[in-house]
Protein backbone atom coordinates (compact mmCIF):
# COMPACT_ATOMS: atom_id res chain seq x y z
CA UNK A 1 0.00 0.00 0.00
CA UNK A 2 1.34 3.28 -0.83
CA UNK A 3 1.70 5.75 1.43
CA UNK A 4 0.08 9.20 0.49
CA UNK A 5 2.27 12.49 1.04
CA UNK A 6 1.49 16.38 0.75
CA UNK A 7 2.83 17.29 -2.79
CA UNK A 8 3.60 20.94 -1.93
CA UNK A 9 3.60 22.93 1.46
CA UNK A 10 -0.08 23.37 1.45
CA UNK A 11 -1.05 26.74 3.89
CA UNK A 12 -2.32 28.98 2.10
CA UNK A 13 -1.30 27.87 -1.76
CA UNK A 14 -3.15 29.45 -4.52
CA UNK A 15 -6.25 28.17 -6.31
CA UNK A 16 -4.55 27.04 -9.08
CA UNK A 17 -1.90 25.24 -6.55
CA UNK A 18 -4.41 23.51 -4.92
CA UNK A 19 -5.87 22.01 -8.09
CA UNK A 20 -2.74 20.68 -9.27
CA UNK A 21 -1.91 18.82 -6.59
CA UNK A 22 -5.21 17.16 -6.73
CA UNK A 23 -4.84 16.43 -10.29
CA UNK A 24 -0.97 15.03 -9.53
CA UNK A 25 -2.41 12.76 -7.09
CA UNK A 26 -5.10 11.41 -8.87
CA UNK A 27 -3.03 11.13 -11.81
CA UNK A 28 -0.36 8.97 -9.71
CA UNK A 29 -3.35 6.35 -8.14
CA UNK A 30 -2.60 3.22 -9.50
CA UNK A 31 -5.71 1.81 -7.44
CA UNK A 32 -8.38 3.33 -5.04
CA UNK A 33 -10.74 2.32 -2.46
CA UNK A 34 -13.40 4.21 0.20
CA UNK A 35 -16.06 5.18 1.81
CA UNK A 36 -18.49 7.62 0.73
CA UNK A 37 -21.36 8.33 3.59
CA UNK A 38 -23.93 11.13 4.07
CA UNK A 39 -27.52 12.36 3.34
CA UNK A 40 -29.39 13.09 0.07
CA UNK A 41 -32.42 15.47 0.35
CA UNK A 42 -35.49 14.89 -2.00
CA UNK A 43 -37.48 18.29 -3.42
CA UNK A 44 -39.79 17.48 -0.21
CA UNK A 45 -36.61 18.20 2.14
CA UNK A 46 -37.30 14.46 2.69
CA UNK A 47 -33.64 12.94 3.88
CA UNK A 48 -32.03 9.62 3.10
CA UNK A 49 -28.72 8.53 4.52
CA UNK A 50 -25.96 7.65 2.04
CA UNK A 51 -23.39 4.31 2.71
CA UNK A 52 -21.27 3.54 -0.03
CA UNK A 53 -18.28 2.09 -0.97
CA UNK A 54 -16.45 2.69 -4.36
CA UNK A 55 -13.08 0.51 -5.51
CA UNK A 56 -11.82 2.39 -9.23
CA UNK A 57 -8.54 1.52 -10.85
CA UNK A 58 -8.17 5.08 -13.49
CA UNK A 59 -6.23 3.32 -16.04
CA UNK A 60 -9.00 0.85 -16.74
CA UNK A 61 -11.82 3.76 -16.39
CA UNK A 62 -12.90 1.21 -14.07
CA UNK A 63 -15.47 2.04 -10.91
CA UNK A 64 -17.63 -0.42 -8.82
CA UNK A 65 -19.89 0.72 -6.28
CA UNK A 66 -21.46 -1.54 -3.47
CA UNK A 67 -24.65 0.12 -1.86
CA UNK A 68 -25.81 -0.04 1.85
CA UNK A 69 -27.84 2.91 1.87
CA UNK A 70 -30.73 4.05 0.94
CA UNK A 71 -32.29 0.95 2.39
CA UNK A 72 -34.25 0.78 -1.08
CA UNK A 73 -30.99 0.43 -2.98
CA UNK A 74 -29.01 -2.09 -0.03
CA UNK A 75 -27.12 -4.65 -1.33
CA UNK A 76 -27.28 -3.16 -5.28
CA UNK A 77 -23.90 -2.84 -7.06
CA UNK A 78 -22.90 -0.20 -9.79
CA UNK A 79 -20.09 -1.03 -12.05
CA UNK A 80 -18.97 1.17 -14.92
CA UNK A 81 -16.22 0.29 -17.50
CA UNK A 82 -15.67 1.85 -20.64
CA UNK A 83 -18.54 -0.05 -22.25
CA UNK A 84 -21.02 1.32 -20.22
CA UNK A 85 -23.14 1.16 -16.45
CA UNK A 86 -23.96 -1.53 -15.60
CA UNK A 87 -26.28 -1.61 -12.79
CA UNK A 88 -27.46 -4.87 -10.43
CA UNK A 89 -30.68 -5.39 -8.98
CA UNK A 90 -30.33 -7.60 -5.84
CA UNK A 91 -33.84 -8.05 -5.01
CA UNK A 92 -34.67 -8.88 -8.45
CA UNK A 93 -31.30 -10.49 -9.51
CA UNK A 94 -30.86 -8.31 -13.17
CA UNK A 95 -28.09 -6.56 -14.04
CA UNK A 96 -29.29 -3.35 -16.25
CA UNK A 97 -26.89 -2.16 -18.68
CA UNK A 98 -26.90 1.58 -19.91
CA UNK A 99 -25.13 3.71 -22.06
CA UNK A 100 -22.41 6.15 -20.57
CA UNK A 101 -24.25 9.18 -19.64
CA UNK A 102 -27.72 7.85 -19.20
CA UNK A 103 -29.46 10.10 -16.92
CA UNK A 104 -31.85 6.94 -15.80
CA UNK A 105 -28.24 4.89 -14.93
CA UNK A 106 -28.61 6.26 -11.45
CA UNK A 107 -31.68 6.22 -11.31
CA UNK A 108 -32.27 9.76 -10.23
CA UNK A 109 -29.73 9.01 -6.92
CA UNK A 110 -27.58 11.91 -7.10
CA UNK A 111 -28.09 15.25 -7.94
CA UNK A 112 -28.19 15.69 -11.77
CA UNK A 113 -25.06 17.24 -13.32
CA UNK A 114 -27.18 19.29 -16.09
CA UNK A 115 -23.97 18.84 -18.49
CA UNK A 116 -24.72 14.89 -19.84
CA UNK A 117 -21.78 13.86 -18.52
CA UNK A 118 -20.09 10.11 -17.90
CA UNK A 119 -20.75 8.52 -14.68
CA UNK A 120 -17.33 7.58 -14.74
CA UNK A 121 -15.89 8.86 -10.96
CA UNK A 122 -12.69 10.25 -10.40
CA UNK A 123 -10.64 11.79 -7.67
CA UNK A 124 -9.90 14.93 -10.11
CA UNK A 125 -12.47 17.11 -9.19
CA UNK A 126 -11.43 19.42 -12.47
CA UNK A 127 -11.81 16.79 -14.50
CA UNK A 128 -15.00 15.70 -12.48
CA UNK A 129 -16.53 18.99 -12.81
CA UNK A 130 -15.50 19.75 -16.41
CA UNK A 131 -18.44 22.27 -17.19
CA UNK A 132 -18.09 24.24 -14.52
CA UNK A 133 -16.34 27.51 -12.56
CA UNK A 134 -13.43 26.88 -10.04
CA UNK A 135 -12.81 29.11 -7.04
CA UNK A 136 -10.85 28.50 -3.79
CA UNK A 137 -13.17 29.91 -0.95
CA UNK A 138 -11.18 29.21 2.24
CA UNK A 139 -8.53 27.19 4.39
CA UNK A 140 -9.16 25.68 7.17
CA UNK A 141 -8.01 23.46 10.01
CA UNK A 142 -6.20 21.32 6.82
CA UNK A 143 -8.99 21.80 4.58
CA UNK A 144 -9.18 23.90 1.30
CA UNK A 145 -13.03 24.68 0.21
CA UNK A 146 -13.29 24.47 -3.86
CA UNK A 147 -16.12 25.70 -5.15
CA UNK A 148 -17.54 24.40 -8.66
CA UNK A 149 -19.74 26.73 -9.96
CA UNK A 150 -21.88 25.59 -12.83
CA UNK A 151 -21.48 28.15 -15.70
CA UNK A 152 -25.35 27.49 -17.15
CA UNK A 153 -27.20 29.81 -14.41
CA UNK A 154 -30.99 29.24 -15.90
CA UNK A 155 -33.18 26.24 -15.53
CA UNK A 156 -30.43 23.63 -14.14
CA UNK A 157 -30.93 21.55 -10.79
CA UNK A 158 -27.54 21.58 -9.72
CA UNK A 159 -25.89 25.36 -9.03
CA UNK A 160 -22.51 24.82 -7.24
CA UNK A 161 -20.12 22.12 -5.43
CA UNK A 162 -18.15 22.90 -2.23
CA UNK A 163 -15.34 20.25 -2.02
CA UNK A 164 -13.25 20.39 0.72
CA UNK A 165 -9.68 18.74 0.17
CA UNK A 166 -7.24 17.34 3.00
CA UNK A 167 -4.29 18.88 2.26
CA UNK A 168 -2.24 15.92 3.82
CA UNK A 169 -3.68 13.49 1.41
CA UNK A 170 -4.58 15.98 -1.76
CA UNK A 171 -8.18 13.88 -1.95
CA UNK A 172 -11.31 15.33 -1.55
CA UNK A 173 -13.49 14.29 1.79
CA UNK A 174 -16.58 16.17 1.37
CA UNK A 175 -18.52 17.52 -1.43
CA UNK A 176 -21.79 19.61 -0.96
CA UNK A 177 -24.11 19.87 -3.77
CA UNK A 178 -26.65 22.96 -3.91
CA UNK A 179 -29.43 24.30 -5.83
CA UNK A 180 -29.95 27.75 -7.61
CA UNK A 181 -31.34 28.29 -4.24
CA UNK A 182 -28.76 27.60 -1.58
CA UNK A 183 -30.47 25.07 -0.66
CA UNK A 184 -28.40 21.57 -0.07
CA UNK A 185 -28.97 18.41 -2.08
CA UNK A 186 -26.85 16.21 -1.13
CA UNK A 187 -23.64 16.16 1.56
CA UNK A 188 -21.24 13.32 0.67
CA UNK A 189 -18.24 12.73 3.03
CA UNK A 190 -15.37 10.58 1.80
CA UNK A 191 -12.86 8.86 4.01
CA UNK A 192 -11.52 5.15 4.61
CA UNK A 193 -9.22 6.02 2.02
CA UNK A 194 -6.78 2.97 0.72
CA UNK A 195 -4.52 3.35 -2.39
CA UNK A 196 -2.73 1.59 -4.49
CA UNK A 197 -3.38 -1.89 -2.63
CA UNK A 198 -3.05 -4.07 -6.16
CA UNK A 199 -7.41 -4.00 -6.89
CA UNK A 200 -7.68 -6.70 -9.17
CA UNK A 201 -9.59 -5.67 -12.36
CA UNK A 202 -11.89 -9.05 -12.47
CA UNK A 203 -12.81 -8.85 -8.87
CA UNK A 204 -13.84 -5.37 -9.16
CA UNK A 205 -15.98 -6.21 -12.40
CA UNK A 206 -17.71 -8.91 -10.57
CA UNK A 207 -21.44 -8.95 -10.63
CA UNK A 208 -23.75 -12.11 -9.91
CA UNK A 209 -23.23 -14.59 -12.99
CA UNK A 210 -26.68 -15.90 -12.51
CA UNK A 211 -28.50 -12.48 -13.08
CA UNK A 212 -30.92 -11.54 -16.08
CA UNK A 213 -28.96 -9.43 -18.69
CA UNK A 214 -31.41 -6.09 -19.65
CA UNK A 215 -29.32 -4.26 -22.02
CA UNK A 216 -30.51 -0.56 -22.60
CA UNK A 217 -27.59 1.01 -24.61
Amino acid sequence: MTVLTTVAFAQELSRDEVLANLEQTSNNLQDASFLVTGRLIDADTQEFNLEIQVQMIPAENLVRMDFFQPDAVADNVMMVDKDGVYSYNFLTNQITIYSLGDSAAMGGLLPASDSGGSYYFTLNMTELFSGYDVSLEGYEQGLYNLRFTNKVSEGVTLAYIDVFVDETLWLPTQMLFYNPEDSLLAELNIGDYQVDTGLNPDDVRYLDDTAEIIDER
